[in-house]
C-alpha cells in the first residue's frame, strides 16, 4: 500500500513539472529539425548524384580506351627471324 501511495505522489509531482503546451512545442522543435535534416540531406543526394553521372561517364571513358588497348595489334616478337646468325 505504501508503495502505491509513493507511486502516486511521484506522479503527481512528475505531472505538475508537465504542461502539455510545453510537450505539443517541444514536439514541433523536433519536427521542424527533422524537416530540416531531412532538406540538407535532400541536398547532399543531389550533389552527389551530380558527381555520381560524372564519374560514370569518365569511367566509361576509361574503359572504352581500355578496350581500344586491348584490341591493339598484337606483338610481333613471336615472328622468326628470316635470316638467323646474321647481324642486323
Amino acid at each position: 500500500m505504501q508503495a502505491m501511495k509513493v507511486g502516486k505522489v511521484t506522479m503527481d509531482q512528475l505531472q505538475a513539472q508537465t504542461n502539455a503546451d510545453e510537450i505539443m512545442d517541444l514536439q514541433d522543435d523536433i519536427a521542424d529539425q527533422l524537416a530540416q535534416q531531412d532538406e540538407i540531406a535532400g541536398v547532399f543526394t543531389e550533389y552527389a548524384q551530380a558527381g555520381k553521372d560524372e564519374l560514370e561517364d569518365e569511367l566509361n571513358e576509361m574503359l572504352a580506351m581500355d578496350e581500344m588497348d586491348d584490341m591493339a595489334l598484337p606483338s610481333t616478337d613471336f615472328i622468326q627471324d628470316a635470316n638467323p646468325g646474321k647481324v642486323p
